[in-house]
């Protein structure tokens, strides 16, 4: 027996307790659903990649020296050959830049491998496409290449639930319960 169905707490009856604690279920459904569209709605990680690689083209405004390509990339969420080439090209790129020593050995590692990824770039993208856009993505902040267009900075799905949450209850109480 829960605590909310014990007789007498809150002073009414089980039926009545229950009755009445019904409308946190309405919510947590709706909001469970809102959740998954919203997660559903957010790009994917190669999504994500494909809008970093498009800073480096002259669309997205890359200086000269930057520029991997003329032309942006569709942004299809599929990890291609022309997506993994760019962020290859774009790892090397940044090691040749660097000319310093490597203190952090997954870094160190993951640039090796960066060397010998032209045999297979996709098979490396897709090994790394988390830390890869990462570095993409920092590689470009450091240079002074205008931001991706079309991500949202900082919203993830924990956050879009949350607030989702939150704007039902408020609704829920605001029309008591019913």
């Amino acid at each position: 027996m829960s605590y909310l169905s014990r007789p007498g707490v809150g002073g009414r009856a089980p039926s009545a307790q229950r009755q009445s604690l019904g409308w946190i279920d309405s919510a947590v459904t709706l909001c469970t659903s809102f959740g998954d569209i919203a997660a559903s709605s957010l790009p994917s990680s190669t999504e994500k990649l494909q809008r970093q690689l498009n800073r480096y083209t002259l669309e997205g405004g890359a200086p000269i020296q930057l520029r991997v390509a003329p032309t942006p990339l569709a942004i299809t969420g599929t990890l291609d050959a022309d997506t993994a080439k760019r962020a290859v090209w774009i790892m090397q790129m940044r090691a040749g830049m660097a000319h310093i020593q490597w203190n952090d050995g997954a870094t160190k590692q993951l640039l090796d491998e960066a060397v010998g990824a032209w045999s297979d770039p996709q098979g490396f993208v897709t090994k790394h496409l988390d830390r890869i856009t990462q570095i993409v993505k920092l590689f470009g902040d450091k240079m002074g290449v205008p931001p991706a267009k079309g991500i949202m900075p900082g919203l993830t799905p924990t956050i879009i639930a949350g607030a989702l949450t939150l704007g039902a209850l408020a609704f829920m109480f605001r029309k008591g319960g019913r």
